[in-house]
């Protein structure tokens, strides 16, 4: 695993369905300080959806740090999720935000044509 520790900017942590976790956030990718706005407002959404609570399978295409997908996963254990991003960066944090936040289920990679 890559040491990923000199690009992580700042660590905050997020509230999604009454259940805490922490992502850490990079200064070489999208919203480096906080989880931006849309974010939270598409979270607030998909909390109520009670499609995704019956869905089997998620996929975060685009995933950045991974905070979607990993709020699902946290959220739907039962869902596989899939975490895909063309930065391996992306996937790299990605991956390290759901080692963090200790869940299982979930896959992140990046495509190999693109990242």
């Amino acid at each position: 695993m890559i040491d990923l520790t000199s690009y992580v900017n700042k660590t905050v942590p997020f509230k999604f369905n009454g259940v805490e976790l922490r992502f850490d956030l990079s200064h070489a990718l999208f919203s480096s300080f906080d989880i931006d706005v849309g974010t939270r407002l598409l979270l607030k959404t998909a909390a109520r959806d009670p499609a995704l609570a019956s869905a089997r399978r998620i996929l975060d295409e685009g995933c950045g740090v991974g905070v979607i997908g990993l709020c699902a996963a946290k959220a739907f254990p039962e869902a596989e999720v899939v975490l895909r991003d063309r930065d391996s960066l992306a996937v790299a944090f990605a991956e390290r935000n759901r080692l963090a936040n200790k869940l299982k289920g979930v896959t992140a990679w990046t495509d190999p044509a693109t990242g």
